[in-house]
């Protein structure tokens, strides 16, 4: 939570959420990832840059629209040992948002959940937890 708070505010579209946040999240995974054992899990981590459109009701139809959002995305599969071939089948999703509101660092809104899930995905890693 520490590493994503001391960019500071990471608002959408700025270089601190962009690139900086972008960059501590794939370090931190990348940490994680070193102590995945293949007998046990594999690890996959991806980089999505999106974009889109959704509508909400409010009375009358609200399109909302986003550009070049960014997704790290990771995966940790479990290991099954097959007759003659292995095969990761199960997964977990864990996910939170890291960009933060102008005027704050986000440690509640929502670095603690990025911690806690990278916490919990480590935890898994190191404890061999199929």
């Amino acid at each position: 939570m520490r590493r994503l708070t001391d960019i500071g505010p990471r608002v959408t579209g700025t270089a601190e959420n962009e690139i900086s946040a972008i960059a501590e999240l794939k370090a931190m995974v990348g940490s994680i990832e070193q102590k995945v054992n293949p007998d046990y899990h594999r690890l996959r981590m991806d980089h999505q840059i999106v974009s889109g459109n959704f509508e909400l009701e409010f009375g009358a139809p609200l399109t909302h629209q986003y550009y070049d959002l960014q997704n790290i995305v990771v995966r940790l599969s479990g290991s099954e040992r097959g007759n003659s071939s292995e095969r990761f089948n199960d997964a977990i999703l864990i996910n939170c948002h890291y960009d933060s509101v102008p005027t704050s660092p986000g440690a509640s809104d929502d670095a603690v959940n990025c911690a806690i899930m990278l916490e919990a995905l480590d935890s898994i890693v190191r404890n061999r937890i199929p």
